[in-house]
């Protein structure tokens, strides 16, 4: 796919997203100011919240919706907004700052892993435009037969790229971040002698980065590779003890602060009463289906082609398929995050979605992707 097809896409996109945010800032007046989010405004303020700790020093989050001296107690979680905030300036001109840099890393860091797994440019293009404007049913639904129903794409803002474009900016870093992250990772495999300490550190150092800005997105990127290893096993008729230690040793820093999450969550009794209450499972498979319709679909019609692979439409990569198995299953482990693994699940459902077929299917792809995008900027 040129880089120019590339670039168009991803404006128009980002564009698109940021519409309502446009028109609140330009419609903004002294009596009716425009706040800076137009979803998620409760967790937006407490972002600015926790911006507004950085920038007063603080390196611990201290919960800020008490004043009982017993839940007080300060830890080193949320770091993507205490550090944000400690680089002084206006905390929302630096919210919509970091959403902009995510949103560019996050759509670079997407044509990259296309590129990596799709070398034919038709199916390149299909699969990026399937990623940029695709949504479920949940928001037609919800408009046309319930309006009491809460849509999957706004409850689960991990699920869908767009969702992310117009989320806050530490969904999109770290969506960014895991997939160079697993891209890195993928780069380890392939060469013949164990990885050197070099790599291992970089390795690390994404890892790290992806766990401070998304602290669900480590286990997330254990459990993609958990799957893919099975896969090369049953593949392969043998264990890939290599590929395992490699992955293993590229999440030490990830796994570390996921135990000291653990810990902090537990131990501290203003985090622990907050998160009794703040859970993050999957809703019903209901939701999780119509969350993901059409693209379920299109990529069942894609599985079904894929059995008999061609040069035009080769067979898909065992990664890519471990992982489309994956994402269900991580979404309904019983776990208070399972909801935010569903991350990058889109991905293996769009390349599979956007195989090669008839000029009509593609066209029925765009027909179908639509309504949930135009609807929620609407």
């Amino acid at each position: 796919m040129k880089r120019r097809v590339f670039v168009l896409w991803a404006v128009i996109a980002l564009l698109w997203a940021n519409l309502p945010y446009l028109i609140g800032y330009a419609t903004s007046t002294p009596a009716k100011r425009f706040g800076g989010f137009f979803l998620y405004e409760q967790d937006g303020y407490s972002y600015l919240a926790k911006m507004r700790q950085g920038a007063q020093g603080a390196w611990e989050f201290h919960l800020p919706y008490t004043s009982e001296d017993e839940y007080q107690t300060g830890s080193f979680v949320y770091p993507f907004y205490l550090m944000l905030g400690r680089l002084g300036l206006d905390s929302a001109v630096l919210y919509h700052a970091a959403r902009l840099f995510g949103s560019g890393l996050l759509l670079g860091a997407l044509y990259r892993f296309i590129t990596r797994f799709i070398r034919e440019r038709r199916w390149q293009l299909w699969t990026w435009w399937l990623l940029l404007f695709s949504g479920g049913w949940g928001l037609l639904y919800s408009t046309l037969i319930d309006q009491r129903y809460v849509a999957y794409e706004l409850i689960a803002p991990d699920a869908s790229i767009f969702s992310m474009l117009y989320g806050p900016p530490h969904i999109l870093v770290g969506a960014a971040l895991l997939l160079i992250w697993i891209h890195y990772t993928l780069d380890s495999f392939q060469a013949d002698r164990a990885p050197r300490p070099p790599r291992l550190l970089i390795a690390n150092g994404l890892g790290a980065l992806t766990v401070l800005s998304r602290e669900a997105y480590a286990p997330a990127f254990a459990g993609i590779f958990a799957a893919y290893l099975i896969a090369l096993t049953i593949q392969r008729r043998v264990v890939p003890w290599r590929a395992g230690f490699i992955v293993a040793l590229s999440s030490l820093a990830a796994g570390a602060y996921s135990v000291y999450l653990l810990i902090a969550f537990r131990a501290n009794p203003g985090l622990a009463a907050w998160s009794a209450q703040n859970s993050f499972t999957s809703p019903s498979l209901l939701d999780f289906t119509l969350g993901f319709a059409p693209l379920i679909l299109l990529a069942l019609l894609g599985l079904w082609r894929a059995r008999r692979p061609s040069a035009f439409s080769p067979r898909p990569s065992a990664f890519i398929i471990a992982w489309l198995i994956a994402g269900p299953i991580m979404a309904y482990l019983p776990i208070e995050i399972s909801r935010r693994l569903i991350v990058g699940w889109q991905i293996p459902l769009a390349i599979f979605a956007a195989r090669p077929t008839r000029r009509f299917v593609g066209v029925l792809m765009a027909a179908l992707a639509l309504p949930t995008t135009v609807l929620v900027i609407l």
